[in-house]
């Protein structure tokens, strides 16, 4: 396998080649993760020969743990937030939060997939955890639609606008997947964003499963069916 250490942009990545022309899946990590967190999701998830992986890591370093550098997209300034959400079970605060950082990420991100080399109408984007929300926010900002969207345990932000920006991708296919016990983004939000994107006019399939904060094997089972559904370089 060869896999290409590679700076594109402004962000560390790894990076996996498939064909000249041939399509990508993108996966943001999480808070505290680094690009290795999610890069053996390349082996589990299925998708068809010739296609690239870019595990693009996170510009903010945390702190180094032995060979570990723990990373985020943007600060966890919605922590406090978050916890008062979980002990009351109103999500509203947190729904309508622009975490600070959240923008510039997003610059960043669009101006790798712009360097990649590969169409973003090509490109199979997603994240988990703050990955996730990332990866949502920019797609629901950019004009031209990716290949695919994957949102692993993420959950809702900027409610409103985000609200306004999904009516313009109405009968677009993502999925969603979210642990019914996860303490660190409630299960509760997770609907509300799932909520957000169908009245909103998307299409998705919304996984759920007995866990916490985790990407389990029936996650892995039906992103891949989802990837293949998405029929790019379908053998003839």
């Amino acid at each position: 396998m060869n896999v290409k250490e590679r700076i594109i942009g402004e962000l560390d990545c790894l990076h996996i080649p498939g064909d000249k022309n041939g399509a990508a899946v993108v996966l943001l990590h999480g808070y505290g993760a680094n690009a290795q967190d999610l890069f053996p999701l390349h082996k589990a998830i299925e998708t068809y020969p010739g296609t690239h992986w870019f595990f693009p890591q996170g510009p903010l370093e945390l702190g180094k743990y032995g060979n570990f550098t723990s990373r985020a997209w943007f600060p966890l300034g919605v922590a406090d937030s978050i916890l008062q959400a979980v002990e009351t079970g109103n999500w509203t605060k947190v729904a309508s939060l622009n975490p600070k950082g959240l923008d510039t990420a997003r610059g960043l991100l669009v101006q790798f997939l712009k360097e990649i080399g590969i169409p973003y109408s090509k490109v199979i984007l997603g994240g988990f955890s703050q990955g996730a929300m990332l990866a949502l926010d920019t797609f629901l900002t950019l004009e031209e639609k990716p290949l695919g969207l994957t949102i692993l345990s993420g959950t809702v932000l900027k409610e409103n606008k985000w609200v306004e920006l999904a009516a313009h991708k109405s009968g677009f296919q993502f999925i969603q997947s979210h642990g019914m016990v996860d303490d660190l983004l409630p299960f509760a939000a997770a609907k509300r964003l799932e909520a957000l994107l169908f009245s909103a006019g998307l299409k998705g399939e919304f996984v759920q499963f007995p866990g916490g904060h985790d990407i389990p094997e029936v996650v892995i089972r039906k992103v891949s069916n989802y990837i293949m559904s998405r029929n790019y370089n379908a053998p003839k």
